[in-house]
């Protein structure tokens, strides 16, 4: 009776034991689970009463006493590791050690976060999981939403099964798997490509009473922003839209240029100067309150300084060169200038990294300064840049600096400027509303052969929100990571778990019990 007991006790644990392990595979609690706990439970009781006697005397034994207190050990641990992982779910903390924090989200992102006032429902609709790319996916996924949800309380997030629950599907009409709706009623987003950079956008259209708009002006050869070649603007625009500003083109001989209906204006390369109407037309936009951002190439093209003179800023008739050995050490083009170090401005603060300018001419200061400006430099070439004054059109050879005729560098290509307008110009006022211009000698680092190089891309974004006035939105922008995925198969995944989970955790206890064992033989 006292071996059946014994027996009877083992098997019980051996059932619950099951039982839990089998709960850890599926994931998934059932009334199975349930009669196998119960009938362990039983098995263990009856074990124990049939073999009371036998139990009690093990009890007065010091081996007892050594047993108890290890078992007892053994459950504060287990209870430690359970509140850590309380802990771990509700404060979603991760070490990203990668280059550039590239598995982390973005400072911009982050802002947009803090800055919600409203709550945001995301409902991903995902795919069927029958390859392991759909679980890569679904996994990676579900890792950024818990980002999301953990750098904000107005974050809410689930996951549907568009084949299950169909109501659903057809209420925000989803024509594909994986979607993302973005809702902050009454304003819906559908994301079908979610990334970092996407869904952020979103987010900012839904929760955004204001609509921005900016404009790029054209007339002059000036670059397109729905150009896709790489001359073109098209992945800044993009980028522009993603974040929630809305895009239009705009001849000044045409169309009457308004700051209600633009809250920036983007002269980019024009190859012509502009006619003093034009001027006209920007300056009297400016004094209502809008902003310019200017990109002026090296000649022959416009250098529009009848336009930023008023502004303090005079471009040269001249092409920068840079020959520092980190141009050549990155291998870009010959005499590119790269600016490497950045001054103090809400726009350049914080750049981690290099920008490459591909064509430049440098600009100065007009002295005397107009009244009421405020100009600080953003950018300035390296000690090995100089200009060529003399020949501002690319020779065929490699560019030589000549002493005596070229302008050694370092050289300012871009200026942020600051200019009292209006009523309180003329008054005096001691804290009057300001028009902002950021003026760039070089449009090629925005276009889209150069704007995923390096910070080109932050940089520009950068400008735009601070002519803007969303100051709080300036960060550098979300990193699109080299992703490696490992892909295993359904069966690879098992084999893989019952691995490390089960059998790797059992050689120790089996170790133990061999021990035991054959200690017990010896005696």
């Amino acid at each position: 009776m006292v071996r059946l007991a014994r027996y009877a006790s083992l098997a019980g644990l051996f059932i619950m034991l099951a039982a839990l392990l089998h709960f850890g595979v599926v994931n998934r609690w059932n009334y199975g689970h349930w009669l196998a706990l119960t009938m362990g439970g039983v098995l263990v009781g009856v074990g124990v009463a049939l073999n009371l006697a036998v139990w009690r005397q093990a009890l007065r034994r010091r081996q007892a006493a050594e047993g108890i207190h290890f078992f007892v050990t053994g459950v504060l641990l287990l209870v430690v590791l359970l509140l850590l992982n309380l802990l771990a779910v509700r404060h979603n903390w991760r070490w990203d050690s990668t280059p550039n924090q590239q598995y982390s989200l973005s400072a911009y992102t982050v802002q947009v976060l803090q800055n919600l006032e409203h709550d945001v429902h995301l409902r991903v609709f995902l795919a069927p999981v029958d390859q392991p790319e759909a679980i890569q996916f679904r996994e990676s996924l579900r890792s950024l939403l818990r980002e999301y949800s953990a750098r904000s309380p107005h974050i809410h997030w689930q996951m549907i099964d568009p084949d299950r629950q169909r109501e659903q599907a057809r209420r925000y009409n989803i024509q594909y798997y994986n979607t993302i709706v973005v809702e902050c009623p009454p304003r819906v987003e559908l994301v079908e490509q979610p990334d970092e950079s996407v869904l952020t956008g979103a987010i900012l259209k839904v929760v955004s009473d204001e609509t921005k708009r900016v404009f790029f002006s054209t007339g002059h050869g000036e670059r397109s922003p729905a150009n896709p070649s790489g001359y073109g603007f098209s992945l800044a625009s993009a980028a522009l839209q993603n974040r929630n500003y809305e895009l239009g083109q705009i001849n000044l001989l045409q169309e009457k240029l308004t700051v209600e209906e633009c809250r920036l204006l983007i002269i980019a390369g024009p190859k012509k100067e502009w006619a003093l109407g034009e001027i006209e037309a920007v300056e009297e936009y400016v004094r209502a309150g809008g902003a310019l951002l200017v990109m002026v190439d090296p000649p022959p093209d416009a250098a529009l300084a009848t336009l930023l003179k008023t502004w303090g800023v005079q471009p040269r008739l001249d092409r920068i060169y840079d020959d520092s050995q980190a141009g050549r050490v990155l291998g870009t083009e010959v005499g590119a200038p790269l600016v490497t170090r950045y001054p103090d401005h809400p726009i350049t603060r914080g750049m981690p990294v290099m920008t490459i300018f591909p064509s430049a001419r440098s600009l100065e200061r007009v002295s005397p300064w107009p009244e009421g400006i405020t100009l600080q430099y953003l950018l300035r070439t390296n000690p090995g840049s100089w200009s060529e004054r003399d020949s501002p059109i690319p020779p065929p050879a490699e560019p030589q600096f000549n002493p005596g005729t070229d302008l050694i560098g370092p050289l300012d290509i871009g200026f942020a400027v600051e200019r009292v307008v209006g009523q309180a110009a003329e008054a005096g006022d001691t804290s009057p509303p300001a028009a902002r211009l950021v003026v760039v000698g070089d449009s090629d680092f925005v276009t889209n052969a150069y704007f995923n190089q390096f910070s080109n891309g932050d940089l520009f974004l950068n400008m735009v929100n601070w002519l803007t006035a969303e100051e709080d939105l300036i960060a550098i922008q979300p990193r699109d990571p080299a992703n490696v995925p490992i892909l295993l198969t359904e069966v690879e995944r098992r084999s893989v778990y019952y691995l490390t989970v089960i059998i790797l955790p059992l050689v120790p206890l089996l170790a133990g019990i061999a021990v035991l064992f054959f200690r017990r033989r010896r005696r």
